[in-house]
């Protein structure tokens, strides 16, 4: 049996590419970022077909099937972690005020707001 390292580092790669993207594409999509998502899901799509196209074309070795299952791994990992580093998530807003002339009539009110990181 025949390995083929850089087969190897190729099918890894593109998953790692793959699943990172799909990744973002997901958050994008729930952002409602009509633009960005779409085109995120056709790069997406494309290297999803190259990479299993590659690893089931050449099943007779499993560390091609081990090399795609790696890189799907990490590349859910990487995307969540360039997810943090975009900061696209909510931002929350507390604001507390404090009881004074002005506000008698309350004994005390706090205004909490969720808003898009993005808005």
């Amino acid at each position: 049996m025949h390995i083929n390292i850089g087969f190897i580092f190729l099918v890894f790669g593109i998953n790692v590419l793959y699943l990172t993207i799909n990744t973002l594409r997901l958050i994008f999509q729930n952002k409602g970022l009509i633009w960005v998502a779409p085109f995120f899901g056709m790069v997406e799509i494309t290297l999803y077909t190259m990479g299993l196209n590659y690893v089931l074309n050449s099943l007779a070795n499993p560390l091609y099937l081990v090399a795609y299952a790696l890189g799907f791994g990490l590349g859910i990992g990487l995307g969540m972690l360039i997810d943090r580093w975009l900061a696209i998530g909510y931002v929350i807003v507390q604001i507390i005020i404090p009881q004074g002339e002005e506000n008698q009539d309350k004994k005390h009110w706090s205004i909490y707001c969720v808003m898009p990181a993005m808005a």
